[in-house]
């Protein structure tokens, strides 16, 4: 009878430790208690939240099995088994308790919103948009619920869609800690990396040493043409370990766009110091080279790069301008033509590639292909200024001098004082002088 009592006393210790949000303590308690009454369902159950509170999810699960032999229709005790179901990734039979749930109780809101998760994870996203729906028919404004069909959204694609998501959970939930950072993720897919500088910048003021963000943002601030920020991004996260060899590529990137060789030798010997090798690094180095006149060298060492399995596609676009440089366009195009056929829904991945192209193209004499690429590059409304340039230009080489004309005065309506369009007005006026020639030695 005293090890009853002492069961007893140990379990509602254990309950005002859970109260208290004391999970260490309510996990010896409960392990106590259940030493001597294993048979209890509302200890077990107990146990289970304790677990999964400290985010010991498979002991949850098992606990929550255990509920569920003595009480197999507790609706609560399947829930939450579904829901750590889902945390272990074992998604199939999380759908087969979540799916109990909903079938006994069509308002509980939380199965259909990890529902939604598990059937986004198997590929189901069909079932999970009806889960979503079912979710909104209950709760309208549920964070989770709107985070987790994100989450198929993405696998999808879909990034407005994803991106309004997102901004829907930011609006419910001001603080969730990951909003910002997968609104930047999405403008950039989107091809804004204004807005996806100013959330990483805000997301950045709640976790100041998330040192991939930091990283992400120096590269948006390199992407924006905004070096000396962006260097001073890298330099804060020189401070995490993990990050250091990626902050010293970056620093290197920044100085070269700066135009101070010297520092971005010292930078790129420190990294050979640590005898890292990272992706872009070669690609840095041919840069390098270029700038100090050595265009062998740099073309050997873009070879190198080109030829490295697993490039990520910011560095083929970086490989593919630097093969422009070189003159080398059919490099060129071999690396951003996959980018193309892959990445129709990456707006920012997709008009990056048409841009470098449609120059290359040109570049190689291939004209009507280099138009084609500008015309589509023009009407996703991206880059408007340099695609007409590369539009007059293509035009000028084709002999079609009366659109290279309108191409020309759309130029000089958007930006009248560019200095790069005084070189096409004397291309154009060339272009005009050699058919006038020409048809006056036809005439003669």
């Amino acid at each position: 009878m005293n090890e009853w009592v002492r069961a007893e006393h140990h379990a509602q210790r254990g309950q005002r430790f859970l109260q208290a949000r004391q999970w260490q303590q309510a996990l010896a308690e409960w392990r106590a208690a259940l030493a001597v009454n294993p048979d209890q369902p509302e200890w077990r159950f107990d146990l289970g939240l304790t677990l999964e509170a400290l985010g010991r999810f498979n002991e949850a699960v098992d606990s929550f099995r255990l509920v569920l032999i003595h009480r197999p229709h507790d609706v609560q005790s399947t829930l939450r088994l579904g829901i750590n179901l889902v945390r272990c990734r074992q998604y199939a039979q999380a759908v087969e308790h979540l799916t109990a749930v909903t079938n006994q109780e069509r308002d509980c809101e939380p199965a259909y919103c990890h529902l939604i998760l598990a059937h986004t994870m198997l590929g189901e996203h069909e079932l999970a948009e009806q889960a979503f729906y079912a979710a909104r028919l209950v709760t309208e404004e549920c964070p989770l619920c709107l985070e987790h069909i994100a989450v198929s959204l993405w696998a999808r694609k879909e990034w407005a869609r994803a991106l309004w998501c997102w901004q829907q959970v930011l609006r419910i939930e001001p603080d969730h800690p990951l909003a910002h950072r997968k609104l930047a993720q999405l403008q950039t897919f989107l091809g804004r990396p204004a807005a996806a500088r100013d959330h990483l910048f805000m997301h950045l003021i709640r976790c100041p040493s998330d040192g991939p963000a930091l990283l992400e943002l120096g590269h948006l601030l390199l992407e924006l043409e905004r070096p000396t920020e962006a260097m001073a991004i890298f330099q804060r996260a020189m401070g995490i370990e993990a990050c250091y060899a990626r902050a010293q590529l970056g620093l290197a990137q920044g100085a070269l766009a700066l135009g101070r060789h010297d520092t971005v030798r010292t930078h790129l010997d420190a990294l050979q110091g640590k005898n890292v090798s990272l992706p872009g690094l070669l690609g840095l180095r041919a840069r390098l080279a270029l700038a100090c006149g050595h265009r062998t060298l740099a073309y050997r060492l873009a070879l190198r790069q080109a030829k490295q399995e697993g490039m990520l596609p910011r560095q083929r676009l970086e490989l593919a301008r630097l093969m422009i440089d070189l003159r080398r366009p059919d490099r060129a195009s071999e690396l951003v033509t996959p980018l193309i056929e892959w990445a129709w829904a990456d707006r920012g991945l997709l008009r990056a590639s048409l841009l470098y192209r449609g120059v290359a193209m040109l570049q190689a004499g291939r004209t009507e292909q280099g138009i084609a690429d500008c015309r589509r590059l023009l009407r996703m409304g991206e880059h408007e200024v340099i695609s007409l340039e590369n539009l007059t230009l293509g035009y000028i080489r084709a002999g079609r001098l009366g659109r290279a004309v309108a191409c020309l005065r759309r130029c000089e309506r958007v930006r009248p004082s560019d200095p790069r369009l005084r070189q096409l007005r004397w291309r154009l006026a060339g272009g005009r002088t050699r058919r006038m020639i020409a048809r006056w030695l036809s005439r003669a």
